[in-house]
């Protein structure tokens, strides 16, 4: 999909614009990073299993909490007690804990774009 094609989507879709901080992006990418090596690891590991021993202390070892998963459930603003149990949920909780509702008029008024135009439509050029 190109960008076009998902500002479009997002525009049709009635999906409000967001504004993020630039550190709660940097702490998503991280983040994101985070779980492609330790999915990359954990996929070459398993890969790696040859015998029901070698399976059975990667299962011993993979049987605790994860710790890195509950850092980042608490830098991505869920309580201690709750569950990611679906996309809806995490997406709420993002959303919520990160996420400032982008306002055309109220960003002219700080300076930000001309207040005619925004990312989704690209109806005008700001000068």
């Amino acid at each position: 999909m190109t960008q076009n094609q998902g500002k479009q989507r997002a525009a049709t879709a009635d999906d409000p614009a967001y504004i993020i901080s630039g550190g709660a992006f940097r702490m998503l990418v991280g983040d994101l990073f985070d779980l492609l090596a330790q999915y990359s690891f954990l996929r070459n590991r398993v890969v790696e299993v040859k015998t029901e021993k070698r399976l059975a202390r990667l299962q011993k070892n993979l049987s605790g909490e994860n710790p890195s998963i509950r850092r980042m459930y608490r830098r991505w603003g869920f309580a201690e007690d709750q569950v990611v149990t679906c996309y809806d949920i995490l997406e709420a909780t993002l959303r919520r804990a990160h996420l400032t509702p982008y306002d055309p008029e109220e960003a002219a008024e700080d300076g930000i774009g001309c207040g005619r135009c925004c990312a989704l439509c690209e109806d005008h050029s700001c000068e």
